[in-house]
């Protein structure tokens, strides 16, 4: 079938035979990845997988279940700053942004199956910072039904606590594959689109470090908590929020209170003398975290976040974030306003809640307003404060939808 439309490029089959030859290399290297099931193994024809999100390359071990040519949906941000861009232009990438899909987005991911070629797309969008599952899109469900494909679910479980989005350190253990067909073709109109999108989001949740409770697989490094105060920045005992840091690698300490617990290999929490963490699990305690985040909310109608910040612009011509200046940053319930100067131009602009279900996040670090083709990279000036506004926006958008 020839392109449809001009935009649209078929992966080249040497560039992708090497993609494929990297994805089985770094499935093996990175994550020991072990395919217990594979419906996919003599599927000719288009498909859609959709597929769990637990680390920034979970689409190395899903290219290794598939080996045949494909396009894969990812982040325009990862798109537009990945290095090596004659890789990215040929190996059939289609790039959109985060809870975004524009018309167009759509349109190639339909002209992907119309070529007769899979299409995998990674719902969530989002791999978390506290190993459970980010919002699936609520349009998901719909877009399944019009791409009207044969749709396989690939689960991935291990990717997440061998590469959790909070350290800078691998942790080699075992990542487990599972590919089973979801939805026959012929089925989808048996379905609304709110049944689908329901089934994927039940298909599709997982809690990393729960899961990793019956198999309590071992990581190496896996007891290194450097990072994780980024995100359970909350004490638990006493209550003082940014008094957690990280102590001795493996441990993480309260500096008012002095509770301290530690971490082990497969990720759990514990205390020393016989003593019982307060949660075992890190999702649990940033669940925790959430509940009072609602709470202060609940308590105050007018809370809000606001800090100074440096502003990034993701700059497609460089491939890069490129510093645009710096503006005053708030978040209440109806969402984000910044004020200042940005790319030489005052930045006076608001960016509604109802539109970030969840934003990208880079504990410690950064998080990004994604507006349009317009990306905005914002890295407060005291960055440990990043986890909090990313859950503050989460919340707020939740109570938008009540």
């Amino acid at each position: 079938m020839k392109n449809t439309t001009n935009n649209y490029r078929k992966p080249n089959p040497i560039i992708y035979g090497i993609f494929t030859f990297m994805s089985i290399i770094l499935s093996w290297l990175k994550f020991n990845l072990k395919i217990e099931k594979n419906e996919l193994k003599r599927v000719k024809g288009p498909y859609v997988v959709i597929a769990n999100h637990e680390s920034a390359l979970d689409f190395v071990n899903v290219a290794r279940a598939i080996k045949k040519r494909a396009h894969f949906v990812i982040s325009n941000a990862f798109y537009n700053t990945f290095p090596f861009r004659f890789i990215v232009e040929r190996v059939g990438l289609i790039p959109k942004n985060q809870f975004q899909t524009m018309p167009s987005d759509l349109k190639k991911m339909k002209t992907a199956v119309d070529n007769e070629l899979p299409l995998v797309i990674f719902p969530a969008g989002l791999m978390p910072e506290n190993g459970i599952c980010t919002p699936i899109p609520k349009a998901t469900g719909k877009a399944l039904k019009w791409l009207n494909q044969d749709v396989y679910l690939a689960k991935s479980n291990g990717s997440y606590l061998t590469n959790p989005k909070w350290s800078s350190k691998w942790r080699r253990g075992k990542t487990t594959l599972n590919v089973e067909k979801f939805i026959a073709k012929e089925d989808l109109d048996k379905y609304t689109a709110e049944e689908i999108q329901e089934m994927v989001e039940k298909a599709l949740y997982f809690d990393a470090y729960k899961n990793n409770e019956i198999e309590k697989i071992s990581f190496k490094n896996g007891d290194n908590v450097v990072g994780l105060e980024n995100v359970l920045y909350k004490c638990p005992l006493c209550g003082k929020e940014y008094t957690i840091i990280s102590e001795d690698i493996t441990a993480l300490k309260c500096m008012s209170c002095g509770y301290k617990v530690y971490s082990d290999k497969t990720g759990a929490l514990y205390r020393d003398k016989g003593k019982e963490a307060i949660f075992k699990y890190p999702s649990d305690w940033s669940l925790y975290i959430e509940k009072e985040i609602e709470k202060k909310i609940d308590k105050n109608p007018s809370y809000k976040l606001e800090c100074v910040a440096d502003v990034f612009i993701l700059d497609e011509k460089k491939h890069k974030f490129v510093k645009g200046g710096t503006a005053r940053v708030t978040l209440n319930k109806d969402g984000f306003i910044l004020n200042g100067m940005v790319d030489g131009e005052k930045l006076d602009k608001e960016y509604s809640i109802k539109n970030y279900p969840s934003l990208p996040l880079k504990p410690g670090k950064s998080f990004e307003i994604q507006d349009g083709k317009t990306i905005l990279r914002i890295c407060p000036i005291v960055p440990k404060v990043c986890t909090e506004w990313v859950t503050t926006a989460e919340t707020f958008y939740k109570k938008s939808l009540l």
